[in-house]
């Protein structure tokens, strides 16, 4: 297991409001990356505005918990049809190119499109 790596400390005033961390109920997936961060995909409420927020988490080596990152993005939830939009056409085209195989579906519990039996 990768030992957590130590970051320079941040004040709050210097995280954006959108990075802080959503509660754990709101936390729609967790993907680890490298060094031991994560990538979190959350639902969030600011300024009056529901909000889909994904960014990167670490792992202080003195702490338990993970801690936000500014590196992310946060867009308003109205967003979603489009942003799931890209994703869909980004999926084929790594289907098309044979960049996503059956396991990468099968490795996250989620069905295998058919795209992918027909680009062989």
């Amino acid at each position: 297991m990768l030992k957590p790596r130590k970051r320079p400390d941040r004040g709050a005033a210097e995280l954006s409001s959108a990075a802080a961390a959503a509660p754990p109920s709101d936390v729609v997936l967790e993907l680890p990356i490298a060094r031991g961060d994560v990538v979190r995909v959350s639902r969030s409420f600011y300024a009056g505005q529901h909000r889909i927020d994904l960014r990167r988490f670490y792992r202080p080596a003195d702490a338990l918990d993970f801690r936000p990152t500014t590196k992310g993005i946060n867009v308003s939830i109205r967003d979603l049809p489009a942003l799931r939009a890209a994703l869909q056409r980004l999926e084929a085209s790594a289907i098309q190119h044979g960049q996503l195989t059956e396991e990468d579906f099968e490795r996250h519990g989620l069905p295998v499109p058919d795209a992918l039996f027909r680009s062989e």
